[in-house]
């Protein structure tokens, strides 16, 4: 989701498209940082996707920095639903763009191959696939 807080939009307005974000400043994950510079490849609700390239103000491999960086005006980030769900119903910050999002999150679990996999093992993952999504939703940085 791209966040920033509402002080900033009243100040600098609001982007009306994803083409619009180079002219803000933004707060980027070194993830996000290539070769030619910094990029954005968001995704919109028909799954149409738009690379964005940027010049952040700040970027930081830190969830917590680049969501306080937001709350503070600093630049629109990009952060996952789950990090700034407190903030969005505080009104720290507010979301831009709501239908453009950045590219899921995918959790991996390694394990041995199931044949011989020890009982415990098997349990583990079942546990993890039951209680991981909650405490996804539920937690907040």
């Amino acid at each position: 989701m791209l966040d920033v807080s509402p002080a900033f939009l009243d100040h600098y307005g609001r982007p009306e498209r994803p083409a619009d974000l180079p002219r803000f400043t933004t707060v980027a994950s070194t993830d996000d940082i290539f070769d030619d510079g910094a990029r954005w490849n968001l995704m919109n609700l028909e799954t149409r996707t738009q690379q964005i390239q940027l010049k952040p103000r700040l970027v930081t491999s830190d969830l917590r920095t680049r969501l306080q960086a937001a709350i503070h005006g600093i630049g629109i980030a990009l952060l996952p639903e789950q990090v700034v769900s407190a903030p969005l119903t505080e009104g720290l910050i507010e979301r831009v763009l709501p239908e453009w999002s950045g590219a899921r999150n995918i959790l991996h679990l390694v394990y041995p191959t199931p044949r011989g996999m020890l009982p415990s093992v098997r349990s583990l993952i079942d546990y993890l696939l039951i209680h991981v999504p909650a405490w996804l939703q539920e937690r907040t940085i």
